[in-house]
């Protein structure tokens, strides 16, 4: 598998995600961190995987989006390392 960084915002958003979840269904919960992070992993291993999104800012040209049920994904994608952040 592929290795990526998720920056501290991305494991807060995460957490607070999935306690709401889980107010009515761990299960569901556990799933959506499973997804979440299976995600994440097919994004490090394959960076270029998915279509890249159409930002007018130049800086944001690299990113690109996946998806996870229900939530979406963007990575942005470099050689060398990977950041991903929740959307």
């Amino acid at each position: 598998m592929g290795a990526y960084v998720a920056k501290p915002e991305v494991d807060k958003d995460l957490v607070t995600h999935a306690r709401w979840i889980e107010l009515d269904n761990p299960e569901a919960a556990q799933r959506f961190l499973d997804a979440a992070f299976k995600s994440f992993e097919f994004l490090a291993t394959f960076p270029e995987a998915g279509p890249k999104g159409r930002f007018k800012n130049e800086r944001l040209k690299d990113i690109r989006f996946g998806f996870c049920p229900r939530h979406s994904i963007a990575g942005l994608s470099s050689i060398g390392s990977n950041t991903t952040s929740s959307q």
